[in-house]
This record gives C-alpha cells, sequence and structure tokens, in this order.
C-alpha cells in the first residue's frame, strides 16, 4: 500500500479567502478523480467511519463518482469543527431575541444552520446564521472529493474507530484524532475516556497507523499529548499540527511504535523550525513492515535563521542614529548569507524564489 503522506491542508472558511477554497477543490479534483479502479478492499462499517455525512460512504465505492486516488484526512484547528463557535452564535441569537421581546426559537438541538424568525409589527424579517459545525472540510467532504473522517461532536469520551482496508497480504488500519483543545484532550486521557478499538478479527495482522493533530512539544502542564499517552499496540503515529519537519521516523523507547512528523511545507513563522529543510513522505507497508521514503519540497521558499548579539557589533551606543546603525550591522549579515546552500533551487526552470531571513536581535546588558 503506497499513501501519499502530507500534513492535510489547513484551510477555514473564516480565515481563507475563496481563492484558496476553489484552489483546493480544483487540486483536489484533478489528483483524485479519473477511471483507474482503485485496488483497496475498504473492510470496515462505513456508517461509522463517516456517520457526520448524509451519504455515509468511502468515495472510491460512490457508483456516482469516480476516483483513482482516495484521499483521507482528519481535521486540524485551522479547520476546527467542534460546532463550540455555532454554539456561541445560537446563544448570542437567543439573547436578541429575548432582549427585543420578538417571536422567535433556535432549536435545542443546533445542526448546520441556524434559523431564528424576528417578526416585528410591519413585516416580517429572518435571520441567518451560516456554518455552525461546518468547516471547508466538511463541505469538501461532502462533494466526495476526499473522505472527511475522525470528526467529533462528543467531546466527553472519544471512540476512536478505524478505517480498515486491505490490499493483497497487507491490512491497514487507520486510527485519527481530529483536533481538540489540548487541555479538553489531555483530561480525557487522563480520565481513560480515550479508547481506541481494535478489529477483532485477525487482531495481530493490521499494520495500526494513526493520524493526529495536537500539541507534540511540551508548553506545559497539560498543554501537549505525550506520546506515552498513545496506544501500545500502534505501529507509527504520523503527527500534525507541529510545523518543523521531522519526517524520518523515530521510535519512542517506552511504546516501541515509531512517530514520524512531517511538518509544514512552508515556512509561516519566522522560527528555527521553520529554517529546517521541508520533506513529505511515500509510505509503503507490506503486513506488519513500512518503509518511510523522505521527498524534498524543491521550490519551497528558503528561510535562513541566524543572531545578531549587539554587544558583540562594533556600534557606537552614543552616536544619534544607534537605529541606523544597526540596520546597517544587519545588512552586513543578510549580504554575508545570500551564498547559503538552502538558497539554491534544484529545479533551474523553476523561478527562485527571494530568500526570507529570520534575524534574532540580542541587546546588549
Amino acid at each position: 500500500m503506497d499513501d501519499l503522506m502530507r500534513p492535510p491542508p489547513d484551510v477555514s472558511t473564516s480565515r481563507d479567502g475563496r481563492g484558496e477554497g476553489e484552489e483546493l477543490w480544483e487540486t483536489t479534483a484533478y489528483t483524485a478523480c479519473c477511471h483507474k479502479p482503485v485496488a483497496v478492499e475498504f473492510l470496515s462499517d462505513q456508517s461509522v467511519n463517516f456517520q457526520h455525512l448524509n451519504n455515509p460512504v468511502v468515495n472510491y465505492e460512490d457508483p456516482n463518482l469516480n476516483i483513482s486516488i482516495p484521499i483521507f484526512s482528519i481535521n486540524g484547528n485551522h479547520d476546527d469543527c467542534s460546532g463550540e463557535a455555532g454554539a456561541a452564535v445560537a446563544e448570542r441569537f437567543s439573547l436578541l431575541v429575548s432582549h427585543l421581546g420578538k417571536l422567535g426559537s433556535i432549536p435545542g438541538r443546533v445542526t448546520r444552520f441556524l434559523h431564528v424568525g424576528i417578526v416585528p409589527d410591519d413585516a416580517t424579517v429572518f435571520v441567518y446564521a451560516v456554518a455552525v459545525g461546518v468547516s471547508a472540510m466538511d463541505v469538501i467532504g461532502t462533494t466526495g472529493l476526499l473522505n472527511y473522517f475522525a470528526k467529533w461532536n462528543d467531546f466527553k469520551k472519544v471512540d476512536i474507530s478505524p478505517l480498515l482496508m486491505q490490499k493483497g497480504a497487507s491490512r491497514l488500519a487507520i486510527y485519527g484524532l481530529s483536533y481538540m483543545n489540548d487541555e479538553r484532550l489531555s483530561r480525557l486521557f487522563r480520565d481513560g475516556k480515550v479508547q481506541m478499538l481494535q478489529p477483532s478479527v485477525h487482531a495481530k495482522e493490521w499494520f495500526n497507523l494513526m493520524v493526529l493533530h495536537q500539541n507534540r512539544v511540551d508548553h506545559g502542564k497539560y498543554t501537549f499529548i505525550p506520546e506515552e499517552a498513545l496506544a501500545d499496540f500502534l505501529d507509527l503515529v504520523m503527527w500534525g499540527h507541529e510545523h518543523e519537519c521531522r519526517i524520518v521516523p523515530e521510535k519512542n523507547p517506552l511504546k516501541k511504535f515509531h512517530v514520524t512528523q512531517p511538518g509544514s511545507s512552508v515556512a509561516t513563522s519566522l522560527s528555527a523550525g521553520e529554517s529546517v529543510e521541508k520533506y513529505v513522505g511515500i509510505l509503503k507497508v507490506y503486513k506488519k513492515d513500512f518503509k518511510l521514503e523522505p521527498v524534498k519540497l524543491e521550490t519551497v521558499r528558503p528561510f535562513v535563521m541566524d543572531t545578531i548579539t549587539l554587544s558583540k557589533c562594533n556600534i557606537e551606543h552614543t552616536v544619534e542614529n544607534p537605529s541606523k546603525k544597526t540596520g546597517h550591522g544587519a545588512a552586513d549579515l543578510n549580504n554575508s548569507v545570500l551564498d547559503h546552500d538552502n538558497l539554491t533551487c534544484e529545479q533551474p526552470y523553476h523561478p527562485e524564489p527571494s530568500p526570507c531571513y529570520g534575524v534574532q536581535k540580542s541587546l546588549p546588558h
């Protein structure tokens, strides 16, 4: 089984413009749609795996679609579908209706849309609140272009039912854990409220792959998910959300499974973790063995991180315009890194992107 391994795109109806959404649809349709048959048998209960969809069917088995490369994706924090924002909208509208003293109601179970009817004396006004618990992942998943799974609506207990697939002699179980507030999820793990269901048939023959989108780096007590909280029977964990690329699988000494962290495909902040080379990977699985082939991204905008210690710079602190002098020092540093190996684009037919510099200033004491 071959799987193009890359972090799911960060898409959000509230943060990204229409152009990004259109590009996502176009790319997904171009990549996934074709008449070539899929040689992977889907074995698990689709009504459980895709229970949040009106048509809970894996897309390549849908007779109305032509899918040759099925894409399976969880959601991250930029396309959070928890519905918490929708509940807040419902509360605001309820208070508004109550305050105006008009007729209106809000359904007890908030679903995809809120509909509040306000009836003034001289006219009828209807107010619609859009997308309660709905993100771009919901929309593109509804179209069938990708298989969106592991959407959570219950935050008191999480039961992870795997996607079960078979190709030849290989059996693959994919456990998805979409983004959830780290403190909430940490509490669920501590309380034993996170359960990972295992197949009862051929239990020892499944290659168990987990994909999740949470903090891996320790940001403080209960603000990250430690690897040791995950199940012992896992073979490989694909860790999203973290931006630093650590594509080579790292073995956890206590749990024995491996962890791969693809990282972000572009530099999104001026931090040291973003300055490392960017990779995606091709994962090959045969029975209980796997091999991950890193593939370097060749058109990423170059990013160099360095530090300027002002106390070591030849700057007179009594000059009238010290900022100008410091600026000259930074300019000299920029000129010195122009020949850095990371600034070379390996494919000459692509226009070489302009470099991006991250400079940290250390002030003298």
